[in-house]
């Protein structure tokens, strides 16, 4: 059956949601070190550009506590936002993790925040970024004691990484990651019109697929899951309907990894974490790290 053409603009307004959200605009950082207290402890922020292989810049920041030095040694924690956020995430695990010698690093992925680009991409992109923001950071400061934190679009980029490069890291750590990009298009799809319309689906793919070149099974972190085997904490909203939960128990029934969890809790997608959420995650982040 053809779409009507009310179903025609709502398959574009739906593309557009998904790969050109609402882009987080903010002043361009200064690329001087900048003094922050995070609870009367001294922090230094600096900000940095990070070319990619695509020639497109990165824009990234490095959180550290004033006593870190930074070295081979030095553990450090890599953040990656959902696509609707920007790197200014980081800053939250910096303050969770703020009584720890570990660096911070946050970034926008291209598409997002004050990065180059036009559209979020869902992994496809995202995923490269991840691998050229992880090899600067190895080469500018040293580091090789490497883990991950993920939310939603970038918990599922992460465990794509860990998937790919599955000796490069020491662990994750996500909130809301999502499994399969075919999924998750389609839970949104029907989200969003509130019906179930099929040639609603396929039109909303025919869009995405001619704006950002993706194609339907190319971006499945579930199935990367499987070659992964760092620790793995998941932290997961039972009543999360635009990332469902489901997505988190198939990433921990696939993921190759024996250390392995999933924290269920009330909420949903973007609903306040609960305290037991980041409790559970800094030590998780403590016992890989230190």
């Amino acid at each position: 059956m053809a779409l009507t053409v009310k179903d025609q603009k709502l398959a574009k307004d739906i593309s557009q949601m998904i790969i050109r959200p609402l882009r987080a605009t903010y002043h361009p950082e200064r690329d001087l070190d900048q003094s922050v207290n995070m609870d009367d402890i001294p922090f230094i922020s600096s900000y940095f550009d990070i070319p990619n292989r695509g020639a497109k810049i990165i824009k990234a920041v490095l959180w550290r506590p004033y006593t870190l030095q930074l070295n081979k040694d030095t553990p450090v924690i890599v953040c990656s936002h959902g696509n609707a956020e920007n790197k200014k995430n980081s800053r939250e695990m910096a303050y969770l993790m703020r009584k720890e010698q570990i660096a911070i690093v946050g970034f926008d992925f291209t598409g997002c925040g004050n990065s180059s680009g036009q559209y979020v991409t869902m992994g496809k992109n995202e995923l490269p970024d991840l691998e050229d923001v992880i090899e600067n950071i190895k080469t500018k400061f040293g580091f090789q004691k490497i883990a991950l934190y993920g939310r939603s679009m970038g918990g599922g980029v992460s465990v794509m990484y860990a998937g790919k490069h599955p000796n490069d890291i020491v662990g994750i750590g996500c909130d809301a990651p999502f499994g399969s990009f075919d999924d998750f298009l389609e839970n949104y799809v029907r989200l969003v019109s509130h019906k179930i319309n099929e040639n609603l689906v396929l039109k909303v793919w025919e869009l995405v697929q001619e704006k950002i070149g993706i194609e339907k099974g190319e971006i499945i972190p579930i199935r990367d899951a499987q070659n992964a085997k760092a620790p793995l904490f998941i932290g997961h909203g039972e009543s999360d309907n635009l990332v469902p939960i489901s997505h988190s128990e198939k990433i921990i029934a696939a993921y190759g990894g024996q250390e392995k969890h999933l924290l269920r809790f009330k909420g949903d997608h973007n609903s306040k974490r609960p305290q037991d959420f980041y409790d559970q995650l800094s030590a998780f982040y403590k016992k890989i790290l230190l």
